[in-house]
């Protein structure tokens, strides 16, 4: 067996050494304001990656907005009890156009797609929320440059429940419960 040699620990150092340079105008002694100030430095951090980030993808959308990209299909996901007949009534005018116009579309174009298509989903009333993004066709016979437009929908609830109760002074109580449907408060024209 060969010697081997003790491994040394190095030296431990307090790990809250104050690193702060005098710009960072962090608080000294008050726990309090220190707390408050670490909040707002994270928060500050966060928003400028935030920033970056929208700064970065709007690059990325601008330089490549002319790029030719084909509609294959739209998805709605998260629809689970909403007619696909109704759906496909709402999608099918974009998915299906001129020959013409599906050829020559682009990243710009598609985007506005999205945009006409979810504004859409929005005017029914149905969703909470609706996303869309763009992913690369599922298809069998998708060609280069094909996607899929894909929404994802959260429903909003179509029941509601709403109960109210009065109690006096010995006049007894009265009690009122009503359970109905909720109906859109717009509607497609």
């Amino acid at each position: 067996m060969a010697h081997t040699s003790e491994l040394t620990v190095p030296e431990l150092k307090p790990p809250l050494q104050n690193t702060s340079a005098p710009r960072d105008k962090e608080p000294e002694g008050d726990l309090e304001k220190l707390r408050k100030w670490q909040e707002d430095r994270v928060t500050r951090k966060l928003r400028g990656e935030y920033e970056s980030a929208v700064l970065h993808l709007s690059e990325v959308v601008n330089s490549n907005i002319d790029t030719h990209l084909r509609l294959a299909s739209v998805r709605v996901e998260g629809a689970a009890h909403t007619r696909k007949s109704f759906l496909a009534s709402l999608v099918h005018p974009y998915v299906h156009a001129e020959p013409l116009v599906l050829n020559n579309s682009t990243l710009g174009s598609v985007l506005q797609t999205s945009r006409e298509i979810g504004h859409l989903l929005n005017e029914t009333d149905i969703f909470a929320s609706v996303v869309a993004k763009l992913e690369p066709s599922r298809d069998v016979f998708a060609r280069p440059g094909d996607i899929d437009l894909v929404f994802q929908t959260k429903e909003k609830s179509r029941m509601y429940l709403k109960t109210t109760g009065e109690i006096g002074n010995n006049e007894g109580g009265a009690v009122s419960i009503s359970l109905g449907m909720s109906q859109p408060s717009s509607q497609l024209t």
